[in-house]
């Protein structure tokens, strides 16, 4: 009873911020359901769709891959493998089991070996390759034929990203995210001293700053190429979703799944621009549109307002008032 009691305290107290300076919620796109559980989401290149593990009818249970129209948010179409990432170009996506063809909804490379392993995808942003983490080892396969590229890493990981070039590989474990060149297999170099698990990476669409999320609330910032870490934000709340920067580099987004919440961070100074809450518990992904002018983050349900906001959809919010 205690614990109810403090996680609905802290509830209202973040919903009750008001920050008023980035965040502004627009709409919901989805069909709203009161079970199950949604982490993913992601905007295609011209901002026309969006894409979700939400439900299509309110029945599903399935954590399929669901498309809708973008702004207007109607349904496209569903393909029943639970999305973790999907390539730039929207012509892949993963599981944690396999690649599948987005437009025939046809799984064409196995990640693992049974469903009892668990793999971490992440796209090369040209769409030539997938690399995945899996029982300490890295791979990198060609799409779509899955033949091997590059095997290496000795070490568990927890988060992984490509590069805007493609030529870095990025993989968080504990106290460090390591840099590896995409094509040889070479350990680059370690980002060392975080002090936690990193759960969650993400790069500046310039590929000169990381951000890496670590399991206790944080968000790191780092200057790739000097190895340095300009900032340390906490967030607090638990694990960290990968953080996204926005088109422009200037604000850092990231989902927290303890609290529920999304914080956009101003990249230059480390300062929390602003917080929303989007669920009663769980935020595992955010996106920017390609504009930088809408964020959206998944919706698990809960006490977002009152009365019982229903999960299951995508959130949309528009992203004004950034710094000069």
């Amino acid at each position: 009873m205690k614990f109810m009691i403090i996680s609905f305290l802290l509830a209202f107290s973040i919903a009750g911020q008001d920050h008023g300076r980035v965040l502004e919620f627009e709409k919901k796109i989805g069909v709203g359901t009161d079970a199950g559980w949604m982490h993913f989401v992601a905007f295609n290149r011209d901002a026309t769709m969006v894409a979700s593990d939400g439900p299509a009818p309110a029945s599903d249970r399935t954590e399929s891959l669901t498309l809708w129209s973008f702004p207007e948010g109607h349904f496209i179409k569903s393909i029943p493998f639970p999305p973790s990432a999907i390539s730039d170009d929207w012509k892949y996506y993963a599981s944690h089991h396999a690649v599948i063809d987005v437009s025939s909804g046809r799984p064409l490379i196995a990640l693992t070996r049974n469903d009892d392993d668990w793999a971490l995808p992440a796209f090369s942003h040209d769409g030539r390759s997938v690399a995945f983490a899996s029982a300490k080892h890295i791979r990198i396969v060609r799409l779509p034929d899955g033949a091997l590229v590059g095997e290496f890493g000795k070490r568990a990981v927890f988060s992984i990203a490509f590069a805007p070039n493609d030529e870095i590989l990025a993989t968080g474990n504990w106290d460090n995210v390591t840099l590896w060149n995409a094509r040889s297999g070479e350990r680059i170099a370690l980002l060392r001293g975080i002090g936690r698990y990193v759960c969650g990476i993400g790069f500046s669409h310039d590929g000169t700053l990381l951000a890496a999320g670590t399991d206790d609330g944080q968000v790191q910032i780092w200057d790739v190429s000097k190895r340095r870490k300009l900032r340390t934000v906490d967030l607090t709340g638990g694990q960290v979703s990968d953080p996204v920067f926005s088109p422009d580099g200037r604000l850092v987004a990231a989902g927290v799944y303890g609290t529920g919440t999304v914080s956009v961070i101003d990249v230059a100074s480390g300062t929390i621009l602003d917080q929303a809450r989007v669920s009663d518990l769980g935020c595992g992904s955010v996106a920017f549109s390609p504009d930088g002018k809408y964020l959206i983050t998944p919706s698990t349900g809960g006490l977002v307002t009152w009365p019982y906001d229903r999960g299951g959809t995508i959130r949309v919010f528009a992203v004004g008032g950034t710094p000069p």
